[in-house]
């Protein structure tokens, strides 16, 4: 996201009062979009705002427009797409998508707990009519920003900037376009997990979670062979506050944008009755806009989160009083509950929407939210089973670790941070491997945890887990290195057992039949794990990184169960990058 001046355009105002009863956000500029159809036989490099306008290709968004708002990182300081090699990469996902040739797919961990998001079987055809936003066509004059050049409130671009949370709440979809590419510039790898570490991709990310649309699911595109709906934890740890900006002066800027989204969301949410998850985004809105957690007077508490008194708050529901202070973060009225009889280890329904699955229990929730040590140590204090399982699962709070200061605190209290849970079949460093940060397997590595599990159930080691999942990581080189140090198996294949296996059986059945390449993301993906290596797990993923760091440190290129090579599976889900890597090593 960059910007740069110009003269005003359009009349800057918000919407009439017509529109404003259907959005939360005020509009301050036009929201331009082009035509899908106009963009798929546009030329690249795509041209600018203006060359758009001027060829009548741009149009102004009214309501009854479907349209997508693309957010993606800047592939050159002077054009956000040099080559064309990202766009070509949209175009052809949107063209298979209105085919019906791909489908948006879930996430595995997700699928893995039972959370199938559904996308719809019109949405071909909507595609085929709809509209797509991006900065560099909707945006005039826009620029990579390396300096803070730009304070005219009423200049365009900074009333188009303005109006992004206006602009994401007016799309239908929210698309990340985050292909494995190098910066034309810098050189660097751009993907996901950078995409995510930018403060204004993430103010993109989070208008979308804030707005007053029912559904505010997220679709990554990884390749023109693989798109998925984004796995909740990907923004739950990634607040706007503590994104990376190439202009320092732009993180308030964009505090300011998330502080009038929450705000929109939170008014939106209370007037129309969402009560359990007005609750939960109150309660998390100091984490949002990394403000210091706020200390609630008991009454204060129930008055706010709209509790008629103590015994309700203590009693049962989705959003109860005692998640309410997990969430917040609050130990003390959290005991005010404990001691009005609310029960610490009741399991949770209802919001599994928002990324907590059925079946967790307060002290689950509050270590997989990443909560201070403190809040740990007061559900310990007050009872809560440190080694309660999940049923869907068989996690306890181990395996949703945070921060090494977390996993001493259930350590400490006796939580068994060795078994492998079943039917999931992850110990819990194998799960800190593949979504937790690298201090915390370096705590599992020092209190003796098995870097070479047994495999059960999805039958992954914790090299697997880092390779398969490492796309939204930003220290899987460094975990990599811990689990090699540690004799890491490299070339472990993985081994499932259980409903999993079935299931990988009856994918690999399928694509026996249609060909790898002609079946699904998620199809592939499952047909493809048993008998995988990291190596090909990495390749699967689509890593380049984690691709080479692999074989340089001696990993051997061996087919899975089916007879895959690792270019292989990175060819199937069309991962360029990684195939011509793989391709250059074997020769």
């Amino acid at each position: 996201m960059g910007s740069r001046c110009s003269a005003s355009q359009g009349d800057g105002s918000t919407p009439s009062a017509g529109d404003a009863t259907m959005f939360v956000h005020p509009q301050f500029f036009p929201l331009y979009v082009v035509k899908i159809t106009d963009l798929l036989t546009m030329e690249m490099p795509a041209p600018s705002h203006t060359d758009l306008l001027n060829r009548g290709l741009l149009h102004s968004w009214q309501p009854g427009m479907f349209s997508i708002f693309l957010s993606h990182q800047w592939l050159g300081r002077l054009h956000p797409d040099p080559e064309g090699s990202q766009l070509n990469i949209l175009r052809e996902s949107l063209l298979k998508l209105t085919k019906g040739s791909v489908s948006v797919e879930c996430n595995l961990p997700s699928m893995m707990h039972g959370q199938l998001p559904h996308w719809s079987a019109d949405m071909a055809k909507r595609l085929e009519n709809g509209f797509i936003f991006l900065d560099w066509f909707s945006i005039p004059e826009i620029i990579a920003r390396e300096s803070d050049s730009c304070d005219d409130e009423s200049c365009s671009t900074t009333m188009a900037v303005r109006s992004i949370p206006f602009y994401v709440e007016a799309c239908d979809l929210f698309f990340v376009l985050a292909p494995e590419l190098r910066h034309k510039d810098t050189g660097r790898l751009c993907n996901y997990a950078s995409w995510l570490s930018r403060g204004w991709c993430r103010a993109e990310l989070w208008c979308r979670l804030l707005s007053a649309k029912t559904d505010t699911s997220v679709v990554v595109v990884y390749s023109a062979e693989e798109l998925e709906f984004m796995f909740q934890l990907d923004w739950q740890h990634n607040t706007i506050a503590d994104g990376v900006f190439t202009v320092e002066a732009d993180r308030g800027r964009v505090v300011s944008l998330g502080e009038a989204a929450a705000e929109g969301k939170l008014r939106q949410l209370r007037q129309s009755g969402h009560k359990d998850v007005y609750r939960f985004f109150l309660a998390h809105r100091h984490w949002l806009l990394g403000r210091p957690r706020h200390r609630w007077q008991l009454q204060d508490f129930l008055n706010q989160f709209h509790f008629d008194d103590l015994e309700a708050a203590a009693g049962e529901g989705v959003m109860t009083g005692v998640l309410c202070a997990v969430f917040a973060g609050d130990s003390e009225v959290l005991t005010a509950l404990v001691e009005a009889r609310a029960d610490v280890n009741s399991s949770i329904r209802g919001l599994s929407d928002l990324g907590y699955f059925d079946g967790m229990s307060p002290l689950t929730v509050a270590t997989r939210s990443n909560q201070d040590p403190e809040m740990l140590s007061t559900l310990l204090k007050l009872r809560a089973d440190v080694n309660y399982r999940v049923p869907m699962s068989g996690a306890c709070a181990a395996h949703v670790a945070r921060s090494s200061e977390q996993f001493r605190v259930l350590k400490d209290a006796g939580v068994d941070f060795h078994s492998v849970a079943m039917p999931i079949g992850m110990t819990p460093l194998t799960s800190a491997a593949g979504f937790a940060a690298a201090e915390v397997v370096s705590a599992l590595l020092e209190a003796r945890s098995d870097p070479n599990p047994p495999m059960q159930g999805c039958g992954w080691s914790p090299l697997h887990a880092v390779a398969l999942f490492s796309r939204g990581r930003a220290d899987a080189v460094e975990i990599v290195h811990l689990l090699v140090k540690a004799q890491g198996d490299l070339n472990a294949t993985a081994r499932m057992s259980g409903p999993l296996s079935w299931i990988a059986r009856a994918m690999k059945a399928q694509t026996a039949i249609w060909g790898l390449s002609a079946c699904g993301s998620k199809a592939r993906c499952l047909a493809s794990l048993p008998g995988i290596t990291p190596l090909g797990a990495a390749a699967l993923a689509g890593d380049e990184t984690l691709t080479g760091l692999f074989l340089d440190l001696g990993a051997r290129s061996a087919p899975n169960d089916m007879g895959s090579l690792p270019e292989e599976l990175a060819q199937a889900n069309r991962h360029a990058n990684v195939t011509s890597l793989l391709d250059f090593v074997s020769i």
